[in-house]
């Protein structure tokens, strides 16, 4: 699965792969429980570190966006929170900040 990180971009890192998997699993119309790729493949396969894909991971089924059972890896949860709910919560209607993180040019004075 290619996340499309650029580390060039003022994202954070772990932000971009919360925003690619949301995209990815409400866009593809995953089913509900289906396995997403291992930590270590994902980072592999991105060029990224294992603790960057784990804290994004865990962002994720914080707010939802994954479900996690011990042993068998992350899939995706039952029930998708709505789309807009990182993006309303932080007042920026109109932009599609999947996980409720706001860019980096709003918090830097």
């Amino acid at each position: 699965m290619d996340l499309g990180i650029d580390r060039q971009a003022l994202v954070p890192v772990v932000q971009q792969i919360v925003s690619a998997v949301a995209v990815w699993i409400r866009e593809s119309a995953v089913s509900p429980g289906t396995r997403l790729p291992s930590i270590r493949k994902l980072a592999h396969d991105n060029l990224l570190s294992q603790s960057s894909v784990v804290e994004a991971f865990e962002r994720m089924v914080a707010e939802g966006l994954l479900a996690s059972r011990h042993g068998s890896g992350f899939s995706s949860p039952s029930n998708l929170p709505p789309a807009a709910s990182g993006a309303r919560a932080n007042g920026m209607r109109g932009r599609s900040w999947v996980g409720g993180a706001l860019p980096i040019t709003n918090w830097v004075s």
